[in-house]
């Protein structure tokens, strides 16, 4: 009986050896050394846009910001013009926005503006439902 529990320990302990060995083998760290492709990630540059509001004489106003350099969209001046969203394909830069009423108690959008780099288009819209504000493209055509 004694040689069987001798046996028994004798195996348990090249178990657990192999088993620490196959541990430190896959744990091995890998050595991109040789591929040059695999080098840290560089910075790459990209355009940052932003349609936002700015308050100016009483009433919000649209501008448009490329990499920090601001650009005021044409607009009424004399009634709120909010830009709700922003959507770039290759050059055209589209910006979605509303025309709306001074704040008030039953305020809502009057009429919704589209900017195609920086030119207005008036959007037709139901009096009854405010306008979109949403911007997405599938190839060669924007959706509202």
């Amino acid at each position: 009986m004694r040689i069987l529990i001798e046996k028994s320990n004798y195996s348990k302990g090249i178990f657990l050896i192999g088993f620490a060995l196959l541990l430190l083998i896959s744990c091995k760290k890998d050595h991109y050394d040789d591929d040059p492709d695999t080098d840290d990630p560089q910075p790459i540059e990209v355009d940052i846009h932003m349609a936002v509001s700015k308050y100016i004489d009483g009433n919000d106003q649209p501008f448009y910001y490329k990499n920090g350099d601001m650009q005021q969209l044409p607009a009424n001046k004399d009634v709120e013009v909010i830009p709700q969203d922003i959507f770039v394909s290759g050059q055209d830069v589209y910006i979605v926005g509303y025309e709306g009423e001074e704040y008030a108690l039953n305020y809502h959008p009057k009429k919704a503006i589209l900017w195609k780099n920086g030119v207005p288009q008036e959007l037709a819209t139901h009096p009854a439902r405010p306008p979109k504000q949403k911007l997405f493209s599938y190839p060669e055509t924007m959706f509202m």
